[in-house]
């Protein structure tokens, strides 16, 4: 437990850090993605949190699709369901799409369960392909 607080507190440093001094940097999007999926290995909620709080844009979109997808090993209904409460548009489909995709080489069972949730298109389509591939 003292690994994932001290983990978690590197992060959200980390986190403070790009969201302070790296906003205009070509790799900020990349930057994001990375610390919030570290961040949510030792801290789910707070990296979930931190990801939704970015301006909206391509790295608040990346960061919660990195804090989603992290979330998705540890504890895949939950990464569904945060995914879930994500407004409606791309960055929502794409994000529960990766969640089946995680979740099937885990669990195909209940990755099957939840595609039904998943538009039609792109998405679905990929998430269909990984999930018969890993069934």
């Amino acid at each position: 437990m003292r690994r994932s607080s001290r983990t978690s507190a590197a992060s959200s440093g980390a986190a403070a850090y790009i969201q302070q001094n790296l906003a205009n940097d070509p790799n900020y999007s990349v930057l994001t993605n990375q610390d919030a999926s570290n961040w949510a290995q030792g801290n789910p909620t707070a990296a979930f949190a931190w990801a939704q709080s970015l301006p909206a844009g391509p790295g608040q979109d990346t960061a919660v699709l990195g804090a989603v997808s992290a979330l998705a090993y540890v504890d895949p209904q939950s990464a569904w369901n945060e995914a879930m409460q994500l407004p409606e548009g791309d960055n929502r489909e794409k994000t529960l799409g990766n969640v089946i995709v995680d979740l099937s080489s885990q669990n195909p069972a209940v990755a099957a369960t939840l595609i039904g949730d998943l538009p039609t298109g792109q998405v679905l389509d990929d998430a269909t392909v990984k999930l018969a591939a890993n069934w």
